[in-house]
């Protein structure tokens, strides 16, 4: 790519056997994140994928059991008044 400037972060040992080197593309808008937090994020990523554990935040799974119950319940009570 001609004239565009990217922001890479370059993992020279993987502890693998079979990759030498990691080159990863920083967002554009996280360019300004200190060294030490992306070296961080990138050694995360790594883990996650020679642990093969997917590498995205938690769900937070209480939120849609909470709309549940309450329309559950609110279902429950309307069958009671009517």
């Amino acid at each position: 790519m001609r004239g565009v400037n990217k922001l890479i972060v370059e993992i020279k040992d993987t502890e693998n056997e079979y990759f030498e080197r990691a080159i990863l593309f920083v967002k554009p808008d996280k360019a300004i994140t200190a060294q030490s937090e992306l070296d961080q994020s990138a050694r995360r990523l790594l883990s996650a994928v020679k642990n093969g554990t997917p590498y995205r935040k938690k769900r937070r799974v209480w939120i849609p059991l909470c709309i549940a119950a309450g329309v559950l319940t609110a279902a429950v009570l309307l069958f009671v008044l009517l």
